[in-house]
């Protein structure tokens, strides 16, 4: 596919528009509302309302988890950008006059010395296990992919692409043996068939490598044929909420939107 045809109804060259992708501004904030992702998927499948507010009002970006999680994948992936992205402030708290002013005169994302030691540690934890850095061997980090999903365009980038042999995913996690059910609730399915479909990979070439915030365990974790199958599923009901609140003729206004049960005892 050589050109492709985003939300907006821009067509772009698909070569270039990857190409602009590698630049994070442009990845989460114009991409983010010109095509569809992972996220926004699970947004429109839990709640169509939340994705419609992402697009009128943004969001926010830089909770604490969220930030760390970034920072973890820069550490570990990046980690020659590290130091162009983060500075480090010599304080605890967020909520000190030093952070503030300091965040204030920087251009750079600025952290805590203790968010910074506390991702220092996972990333040490996973730079020294054998097992993870096996799949590092050779491969490409934070690589990006736009396509067509049943003619939806959909966006993603790859933690970790290793050509001929398949994806990996870094995630955090507050406790590894709850995982597997972490992977549901978050949609962890959907996002693997997204970024297997995009890229044109069989499901057992994708895995997950998680690591405990607390304890720093690691956990690798491939995927059933039926955990990648119900991940087309729910993709599909995120799809069809697209076209029923968003599509040029929709179903019912998204203002209209609303959650009807019946509670028992």
């Amino acid at each position: 596919m050589k050109n492709i045809t985003l939300l907006d109804g821009t067509t772009w060259d698909v070569a270039e528009l990857e190409a602009k992708m590698l630049d994070d501004d442009f990845y989460y904030g114009y991409l983010g509302k010109a095509a569809l992702s992972s996220s926004s998927a699970k947004d429109l499948v839990d709640s169509p309302k939340t994705y419609h507010n992402y697009r009128e009002y943004g969001s926010e970006s830089n909770s604490p988890a969220l930030l760390k999680g970034r920072m973890l994948h820069h550490l570990v992936l990046e980690p020659e950008r590290y130091n162009d992205i983060y500075e480090i402030v010599n304080v605890q708290s967020r909520n000190s006059k030093a952070f503030r002013e300091q965040r204030a005169e920087s251009s750079k994302e600025c952290v805590t010395l203790k968010e910074q030691n506390d991702t220092e540690r996972l990333a040490d934890a996973l730079t020294k296990n054998k097992h993870v850095m096996a799949h590092l061997r050779g491969a490409k980090t934070e690589i990006p992919k736009i396509g067509l999903i049943n003619d939806m365009p959909f966006r993603c980038k790859a933690d970790i692409l290793v050509p001929d042999y398949g994806i990996f995913d870094l995630k955090t996690t507050t406790d590894l043996r709850a995982f597997r059910y972490s992977a549901k609730k978050y949609k962890y399915n959907m996002q693997s068939y997204i970024y297997c479909t995009l890229f044109g990979l069989p499901y057992d070439t994708f895995k997950f490598i998680v690591i405990d915030k607390a304890s720093c365990d690691i956990g690798i974790y491939d995927l059933d044929l039926s955990f990648f199958e119900s991940g087309e599923e729910l993709l599909q009901r995120a799809m069809q909420n697209y076209i029923d609140f968003f599509g040029p003729n929709p179903v019912e206004e998204i203002h209209e939107y609303v959650i009807k049960e019946t509670l028992y005892s």
